[in-house]
């Protein structure tokens, strides 16, 4: 899941920077829109499906909204006290991120239910917790 994650953002990241005119906000935007567009749905591992990218300028959020089947629910319900550690190692571990890391950019999580449609598990990772 990190390496598919790490070619994902890549994309997002390369288009970002080349695009002088716009402030980081609008350009982190429209790049999480396009990527969605043109990327998603995309299955990230088996069971894991990203859905879309939405970056929120007003709380300076990037989500990621994922789907996943009813074994992977299990195994999120599961494991919930670790998974918020794993998230933000992997944050803090990503170098695709890090010019939006340097904005002081929160990464939200949030993994649905394929079946139910609900939200399975939700978290946020903070600078004050990938720097």
């Amino acid at each position: 899941m990190y390496r598919t994650n790490l070619i994902l953002v890549a994309f997002v990241l390369m288009t970002l920077f080349c695009s002088c005119q716009e402030n980081f906000d609008k350009s982190l935007q429209r790049e999480a829109r396009e990527f969605t567009e043109k990327q998603c749905p995309q299955e990230v591992e088996e069971g894991t499906m990203l859905d879309s990218l939405v970056y929120s300028p007003a709380s300076h959020t990037l989500t990621h909204y994922y789907s996943v089947n009813h074994a992977n629910e299990r195994v999120l319900k599961d494991q919930t006290p670790l998974l918020h550690h794993i998230l933000v190692q992997r944050t803090a571990n990503d170098i695709v991120y890090k010019s939006v890391k340097d904005e002081d950019v929160t990464f939200k999580y949030v993994y649905y239910s394929q079946s139910k449609k609900t939200i399975v598990y939700e978290t946020q990772v903070g600078p004050h917790e990938y720097k």
